[in-house]
């Protein structure tokens, strides 16, 4: 996501002054593709840079409090479900901003066998987990504030 919404940037930026020569239909316009066509490409464009940066923006915000976007809409619920019985929800998984983005990027940095440069490269680095355990606070093995039977996922 964060590729095409550099890239998009980078067309809205450098393409601006062709959008403007485009946009006025005059004999300015030298290339073969018809102005309309430009005009259309860089809509799209921006509409995409803007569509897919908020998307981006959300998952970062997402990762930061060690969610997915289904487990945040369960975790709302959990948080309901506990302040009505009076007491508070702890996600298990929210290991604090700071810690989550190390778990997240565990795979380059000093003690890891990949170069700090790999995060800025489509590269394929293999995560810190097997996909099905995850890190946790200390000493939680599930969610506090909530009953078995409140969970909305199976035990898998």
């Amino acid at each position: 996501m964060a590729y095409l919404v550099i890239c998009c940037g980078f067309y809205i930026v450098l393409g601006w002054d062709m959008f403007w020569v485009a946009s006025r239909f005059t004999n300015e316009w030298k290339s073969l593709t018809p102005p309309v066509v430009y005009i259309i490409e860089y809509v799209l464009a921006f509409a995409l840079g803007l569509s897919v940066g908020v998307m981006l923006a959300w998952q970062l915000h997402l990762i930061s409090g060690g969610e997915t976007s289904v487990e945040s809409h369960d975790n709302a619920r959990y948080v309901k479900v506990a302040s009505q019985r009076g007491t508070e929800f702890v996600n298990s998984f929210d290991l604090g901003w700071k810690k989550t983005w190390c778990c997240f990027l565990i795979s380059v940095g000093q003690d890891s066998e990949y170069s700090s440069w790999t995060l800025f490269l489509p590269v394929r680095c293999s995560p810190y987990t097997d996909g099905w355990s995850w890190a946790r606070r200390p000493g939680m093995s599930r969610h506090s504030g909530i009953n078995d039977e409140d969970e909305l996922t199976d035990e898998d």
